[in-house]
């Protein structure tokens, strides 16, 4: 749909990019903020952006299957058809087409949508910042936001699923107000600060020129390791070609292996950078400014942009919320079970380090 071909004598093609290339490289930059595809698909609606075929405008599915298309960096991967189906012919082709975006930022929204936990509809402003985390601690099932009208107006609350809908869980029958937990957490976790996702909102170019590096050598190296495994598979079904096929082994392990050793260097240099963003006068309040972005902001879809990049530096850092019906306790857990946070009735109550027990911090002025 953004590649225009033009046929030339015999099976020779020209290829070139259209107007829609820039809404494909418009869609990954959403997508690497954090944005779903049902939340961008809405966004070019809103903008009235055409979409690539449809007349009826943009759908989560055409954005979610396009998140994953290796021909926006240019790729091509042969085919043929064995017993009717579309079967991978050999390695695919690398600047085959004209590339929409870079390998970085393709490297980076799949990134994101691994870290981003499971998809669905996130409301209009990403209203759960804790989606995908919460879990029931007396069946282990998922906790959902739901929402009940009170005098006060509409209240958000977060309930386990098993027992609301009557199975394989008796005792999680409390309801926790959202909107006190959510605050009580950002006010309180401050391990919240060191997550990427918030300290590369002001990081350097040479941050993000190292990050776009190793985005690159991450994909490329995870190509050659598929290219081995074809390999290895074309070893136990071609004897005549034995040699010929360990020689190419041979070479696509040498650069796998040289590559790791770059990634390796890259990421070194990252830390360092990255250690210079975590002065204090640099790191402080990263989170407070974002909330209060989010708090002033009248427009749904900005206010939706901001709240997922919290959800994103939540995901990045935190393992497990438990929800405990009997006690009325919301455990939070980081760093492998390190440290540990619990609250009730949105407060904090606990804060549990390594080494045990710590009081619970002074809320920040």
């Amino acid at each position: 749909a953004w590649i225009d071909a033009v046929r030339h004598e015999h099976h020779r093609y020209s290829f070139t990019l259209n107007s829609h290339a820039t809404t494909v490289k418009m869609i990954f930059e959403m997508a690497a903020q954090g944005l779903g595809s049902t939340a961008i698909a809405k966004a070019l609606n809103t903008q009235e952006i055409p979409a690539f075929k449809s007349s009826d405008g943009w759908y989560q599915s055409v954005i979610k299957a396009l998140l994953v298309r290796r021909d926006v960096i240019g790729e091509f991967q042969p085919h043929r058809l064995i017993d009717g189906r579309r079967i991978a012919d050999g390695d695919p082709i690398v600047d085959y087409f004209p590339k929409a975006i870079d390998r970085g930022l393709f490297s980076k929204v799949q990134s994101v949508r691994k870290l981003s936990g499971n998809p669905g509809r996130k409301g209009k402003t990403f209203g759960n910042l804790l989606t995908g985390l919460c879990s029931c601690a007396h069946c282990g099932g998922s906790m959902s936001l739901k929402h009940n009208r009170l005098k006060a107006g509409m209240v958000g609350y977060l309930a386990c699923n098993n027992h609301v809908r009557g199975q394989r869980c008796k005792d999680g029958g409390r309801n926790f107000r959202y909107g006190a937990l959510e605050d009580a957490i950002l006010d309180h976790v401050r391990e919240l600060e060191l997550s990427d996702a918030l300290k590369l909102r002001q990081s350097s170019a040479e941050i993000k020129a190292i990050d776009d590096r190793l985005a690159a050598l991450t994909d490329t190296a995870d190509g050659l390791q598929r290219k081995e495994q074809r390999l290895m598979a074309a070893l136990e079904n071609d004897g005549d070609a034995v040699d010929a096929i360990v020689q190419r082994l041979k070479e696509r392990q040498s650069e796998r292996q040289a590559m790791r050793a770059e990634i390796e260097t890259l990421r070194q240099q990252r830390t360092e950078l990255m250690r210079k963003l975590d002065a204090p006068e640099r790191q402080a309040d990263l989170l407070k400014r974002l909330r209060q972005q989010w708090q002033a902001e009248a427009d749904d879809q900005i206010r939706y942009r901001l709240r997922a990049q919290a959800h994103t530096a939540i995901r990045e850092l935190v393992q497990d919320i438990v929800f405990d019906s009997l006690d009325n306790t919301v455990t939070l857990v980081i760093a492998d079970g390190v440290i540990a946070y619990r609250f009730a009735e949105g407060k904090l109550t606990g804060h549990y380090g390594i080494m045990g027990y710590m009081p619970p911090r002074k809320r920040a002025a």
